[in-house]
């Protein structure tokens, strides 16, 4: 024999020779841990030794924890060929059974006529049985699909009795007719609310159940409650609505807080992805206009958190390519001479420089009307730090001298590089917010009258 074998056949003499409550439960804990098909049998005859004693209803339990298809034979056994077993006793079996769904005539039948027994006990003021007797017995039929309209008429005195029943009854006669059929139930009871409110006890029970339900018609009777329940349904009501209301600030601000834990950037990124919208709604209002900001996706890339020079260096080159790829088109927009464009750029700027993406959108908003300076609200600063940084971050002298325009030198020399990155995305915002701004105004006044010709095709 094993060890394991060995324990078990001390365990089962043990059994055999308890007496009295705190022995028998002492050997049970640990025949219940072990679970074995070997004490199937020294169960039943332990069960049959103690029938009758508070606590004979341990061994069905101990039974129906081990998993062997012999259980069912030994459980109908003991039902159906043991005339002193107790009702309380066979209740737990339909539990077993049920787990194993297992559902034969007889057990039906005696399920059948054990619950129209207990229902009709509860609703005549007796308690010979309990609310947990109730749901077993319930929860067999509905899972056997046996419940009768006759089971769910006396559910539903129990729930809505005049007479004295317990609390405990009420809430669980009510929860038993919500598993048999939510819908039918629901709407019984936004029909028959008067007969609810009727009966105090019942109106509580209803209260304490939906208020945590959601849907249509639950939230159609909770708002029955609050309009013509009494004091405490309507309190029940109420004070789940304010504690749902601070729950529901609690977690936004959690998931605020992890949101920035994990993208710290997530507020700035909104706004630019919104400063960067507005401008495209604001360039498509004019005359035969279009999207100017091409790639405003690529701002994903900056929720993140930047934590060294490396990720920094590629944060700048994400961020350039959208101004990169600022819409070619626009500079055939611009209806500008040759001297006029000239002028507006420093003495000496190559000719073929006028259409590169800055350029092009310098001479655009010119187009439209704006008086903008050469730096376009900042952007062209904003523009030399990223190039010198994601292109050319060896050139040292290079790089100060442009965050020395933007005044963030002392965050590179401390390789503060998160916070350097989070002043370059709030820069970026600040200058679109004033593009932006400036463009509303010339666009809500009709812009330039002379350059805003319509399109001769529309």
């Amino acid at each position: 024999m094993t060890n394991s074998e060995i324990y078990n056949s001390q365990l089962i003499s043990r059994l055999n020779g308890a007496s009295g409550f705190s022995e028998v439960e002492e050997v049970l804990e640990e025949i219940r841990s072990i679970a074995a098909p070997v004490f199937i049998y020294p169960l039943r005859d332990a069960f049959l030794k103690h029938q009758g004693e508070y606590y004979d209803h341990y061994f069905i339990w101990a039974l129906g924890l081990i998993e062997s298809p012999e259980i069912i034979s030994v459980l109908k056994g003991l039902i159906f060929d043991n005339e002193s077993i107790s009702a309380k006793n066979y209740i737990w079996a339909f539990g077993i059974f049920a787990k194993r769904n297992y559902f034969d005539e007889d057990l039906i039948v005696l399920a059948d006529s054990s619950l129209s027994e207990i229902l009709g006990d509860i609703s005549s003021g007796k308690e010979n049985f309990d609310e947990y007797d109730m749901e077993t017995v319930t929860d067999f039929l509905i899972l056997a699909k046996k419940i009768t309209d006759p089971h769910k008429e006396l559910l539903k005195l129990v729930f809505l009795s005049n007479a004295t029943i317990k609390k405990a009854f009420r809430k669980m006669s009510l929860r038993l007719l919500l598993k048999i059929d939510k819908d039918a139930i629901l709407t019984f009871i936004i029909e028959n609310f008067d007969i609810i409110h009727g009966v105090a006890l019942s109106e509580i029970v209803l209260a304490e159940i939906i208020v945590d339900w959601s849907g249509p018609k639950s939230d159609k009777i909770k708002g029955i409650l609050k309009e013509k329940g009494g004091v405490r349904a309507k309190d029940i009501i109420t004070k789940k609505e304010e504690e749902k209301e601070v729950k529901d600030k609690e977690k936004e601000k959690t998931d605020r807080d992890r949101i920035l834990a994990e993208f710290p950037h997530s507020n700035i990124i909104v706004s630019i992805s919104n400063s960067f919208n507005k401008a495209n709604e604001l360039f498509q209002t004019v005359p035969n206009g279009c999207d100017v900001f091409n790639e405003t996706s690529l701002l994903i890339n900056e929720l993140a958190a930047v934590k060294d020079k490396n990720s920094l260096t590629k944060s700048c080159t994400n961020i350039r390519s959208i101004f990169e790829k600022i819409n070619p088109s626009i500079y055939n927009k611009c209806d500008l001479d040759q001297e006029k464009i000239k002028s507006l750029f420093p003495i000496g700027t190559n000719s073929q420089d006028f259409n590169k993406p800055l350029n092009r959108l310098f001479l655009y908003l010119h187009f439209l009307g704006l008086s903008v300076d050469f730096e376009i609200y900042g952007l062209r600063k904003l523009n030399t730090v990223l190039t010198k940084i994601g292109s050319h971050q060896n050139d040292a002298p290079g790089v100060i001298s442009a965050l020395l325009a933007v005044d963030l030198v002392p965050l590179w020399h401390e390789e503060k590089w998160f916070e350097l990155h989070s002043r370059l995305l709030i820069y970026l915002d600040d200058s679109l917010k004033k593009m932006t701004s400036a463009l509303s105004t010339i666009v809500l006044s009709g812009g330039n009258k002379q350059n805003l010709n319509p399109d001769p095709r529309a």
